[in-house]
């Protein structure tokens, strides 16, 4: 016979498998510096993603670039010829993971790092 105990436990180890599994996070980190973004991309557990793909996104949300992002999880964007002036949106995204960070027109105006 089944206690209250043991049938607790059975309904609560039914119902911990019967739930979607939770997204993994997934960060994106993106600066400026000297005319180029720094992109970085890591999961959860701070490694850099084994694929990925960049994406940068103008004011009007148009992409208006695509790189691979590598196995490194780093990537360094040349502004060259981008309009800037509405600043930018960096996407990441690899596998079902994906995230985004904003740079405004002020982020991409300051000078370079020493």
């Amino acid at each position: 016979m089944i206690g209250w105990r043991d049938a607790g436990l059975a309904a609560a180890l039914v119902l911990l498998t019967t739930l979607p599994a939770a997204p993994h996070q997934f960060n994106v980190f993106a600066s400026v510096d000297c005319g180029s973004v720094e992109v970085e991309a890591t999961l959860e557990n701070g490694r850099p993603p084994a694929t990925g793909e960049v994406r940068l996104r103008d004011a009007d949300d148009k992409v208006i670039l695509t790189l691979d992002l590598g196995d490194t999880g780093k990537k360094r964007v040349s502004l060259e010829g981008v309009d800037t002036s509405g600043g930018l949106t960096v996407e990441v995204e690899s596998g079902a993971h994906s995230d985004y960070w904003v740079l405004t027109p002020e982020d991409i105006t300051r000078t370079c790092s020493a």
